[in-house]
């Protein structure tokens, strides 16, 4: 095994920190769907705070849109669904995180794979739309960040 160095052994105990906070955070989201409604009205109230802001009318049916989208995409339901895939591709990117944290390749792809695997439960229960996208929008960041570092690493791994 390659000598590993106290920057790479940080960066790896907070990957692995961060995924598992992702999926202990996505288990009481599992467990508590109901918090979906305080989520719901906040992303409304924002949404009518900027329609009263701008007062466009040409703007008036995108506001709509994405009223009648977060209405009818951010259910109890597809939370709960959406956060149990989250969680399962959490665990899966855990496992990866300790293999990347021994140099393993093997870690590169369980963490790469179970990462797009939970965008792409967030994505098939909320869409691609606004909804979809503010469900995605920090493990997408996450993974693109993690990513362009092990890119940038990968000829240190075995």
């Amino acid at each position: 095994m390659h000598p590993v160095s106290r920057l790479y052994r940080f960066g790896g105990f907070l990957l692995t920190f961060f995924t598992a906070f992702w999926v202990v955070s996505n288990y009481t989201a599992y467990q508590n769907p109901e918090e979906v409604s305080l989520l719901k009205e906040s992303l409304l109230q924002a949404i009518e705070i900027q329609q009263e802001t701008l007062e466009n009318t040409e703007m008036a049916s995108v506001f709509r849109t994405f009223s009648n989208d977060i209405e009818t995409r951010l259910t109890e339901y597809k939370y709960k669904a959406s956060s149990l895939l989250k969680t399962v591709g959490g665990l899966i990117a855990l496992l990866g995180s300790i293999f990347l944290r021994r140099k393993s390749k093997l870690g590169i792809h369980l963490f790469l794979a179970g990462m797009v695997f939970g965008i792409g439960g967030v994505f098939y229960w909320h869409g691609a739309s606004i909804s979809g996208w503010s469900m995605a929008t920090f493990p997408f960041v996450y993974t693109l960040v993690v990513s362009f570092f092990i890119y940038k690493k990968r000829r240190s791994f075995i």
